[in-house]
């Protein structure tokens, strides 16, 4: 995945953020300046002249200011979301010197994810271990996995992924996350059921 590189120093107006990024990805003039208008060229394609995958590479950051300091972090759990549901995309901050940078928002907000998806995981791991199925995605492959539908689990799913993109970035794993994960990763003939999974699970917690 190739590294594009923005050099922040000097950003501190919304409008510095979107001239950086249109010309490192060779975005038409008449690209929109809001985060729906991103979401379509970055993730939808066929609109700047550089393509995902890419990773974009956010330098000085620290040196980051006024408004622009916002828009770069909105930025930044922009690009986290578009990886979570699949996209090639990767962003990392980094600071004068090239150490790695989370903000400060980023980290209330993965904290703040954190505890929502573990509050979510018990109540919905009870739910499995009485006899429902649905949470650890075995049967999606199957004609009968349409019936076992279950939006709040495809949620956590989707959540624990996300976090998981989030922990990536900065090599510290939730270990509840991952060990869900590994939890929907099992598939096989001598895999127990979903509801055996989650009684073991729980007793892991």
């Amino acid at each position: 995945m190739k590294d594009i590189i923005l050099d922040s120093a000097r950003w501190s107006t919304k409008d510095d953020v979107y001239d950086a990024l249109f010309r490192a990805v060779g975005a038409p003039e008449w690209h929109g300046r809001n985060f729906d208008a991103l979401r379509d060229s970055i993730a939808g394609g066929s609109i700047n002249q550089v393509e995902v995958p890419y990773c974009l590479v956010i330098k000085n950051y620290d040196k980051i200011s006024g408004e622009a300091k916002g828009m770069a972090d909105d930025f930044i759990d922009l690009i986290h979301e578009l990886a979570a549901e699949g996209c090639q995309v990767e962003v990392r901050a980094e600071v004068a010197g090239g150490a790695r940078k989370r903000s400060r928002i980023q980290q209330s907000r993965l904290d703040e994810m954190e505890a929502e998806f573990k509050q979510s995981l018990i109540q919905v791991l009870k739910e499995c271990a009485t006899g429902r199925w649905g949470l650890f995605g075995q049967n999606d492959h199957l004609e009968e996995g349409r019936y076992l539908s279950w939006p709040v689990a495809e949620d956590l799913r989707r959540r624990a992924k996300q976090i998981h993109m989030l922990r990536l970035e900065f090599g510290q794993p939730n270990s509840l996350v991952e060990r869900f994960l590994h939890y929907c990763s099992l598939r096989g003939a001598n895999v127990p059921g979903e509801p055996e999974l989650a009684k073991t699970f729980l007793d892991e917690i």
